[in-house]
């Protein structure tokens, strides 16, 4: 063992605290791929089946966004206005040119993209709206239209 004098005539212990200064950039990166870990297994576990035996898509939406996914509780809720969209014989695609798309319900009429947005402009058209496409068609665009 080294005696006192050399020790001291050495300094003090060399220690590198280099690693020190990437530690909150390593957790941060942690804590980012812990959150996408959770919504990825809140995505995985986030459907929820009614006692109907249907998805229960508002549950769906809930369980995302309790877990962190604004994006896919968006989604999913697009994905529900777009089936309801097309319950009342709308498409959902207004680039296309024929944008009447088929009625779930053959007895509802097929109502043009373009005709349900000109009535969400201009709701003082409902009955004419109405006369056009059946009774009750315009309270069915102003509710779930686009």
């Amino acid at each position: 063992m080294a005696d006192l004098n050399t020790l001291i005539a050495q300094g003090p212990p060399r220690t590198d605290f280099s690693p020190l200064s990437t530690l909150f950039d390593s957790y941060g990166a942690g804590q980012k791929a812990r959150r996408q870990q959770d919504i990825w297994d809140a995505r995985r576990q986030a459907a929820v089946t009614g006692a109907d035996g249907k998805p229960d898509y508002a549950a769906t939406a809930r369980n995302l966004l309790g877990a962190g996914d604004i994006e896919g509780a968006r989604l999913i809720a697009a994905m529900v206005k777009d089936m309801r969209w097309g319950t009342i014989g709308a498409g959902a695609n207004v680039a296309t040119d024929n944008d009447a798309a088929p009625a779930a319900n053959p007895t509802w009429p097929k109502i043009p993209m373009a005709a349900a947005q000109a009535l969400k402009l201009d709701p003082s058209r409902r009955e004419q709206f109405d006369a056009t496409y059946g009774p009750g068609a315009s309270a069915l665009v102003l509710r779930w239209g686009p």
